[in-house]
């Protein structure tokens, strides 16, 4: 699993929310990870003025029933 952000908080946020689940995969923290081949800043990629936003928030999702495969 890849996530891409350039704040090492939201890592954080992902590598708690993999052990709140007992999920064994580790959080890599990679400041200089490509993007498609780019090395891209703190507001490269960041939604428009009319970008549609979703309400739910990180703490909500984590306390979500995991479903069983």
């Amino acid at each position: 699993m890849e996530f891409f952000t350039t704040s090492t908080r939201n890592l954080l946020k992902y590598r708690h929310g993999l052990a709140a689940r007992n999920d064994p995969r580790e959080v890599v923290i990679d400041p200089h990870a490509r993007y498609f081949g780019a090395e891209l800043g703190e507001r490269s990629l960041i939604p428009a003025a009319d970008a549609r936003l979703g309400g739910i928030r990180f703490e909500e999702w984590l306390h979500q029933p995991v479903l069983e495969r």
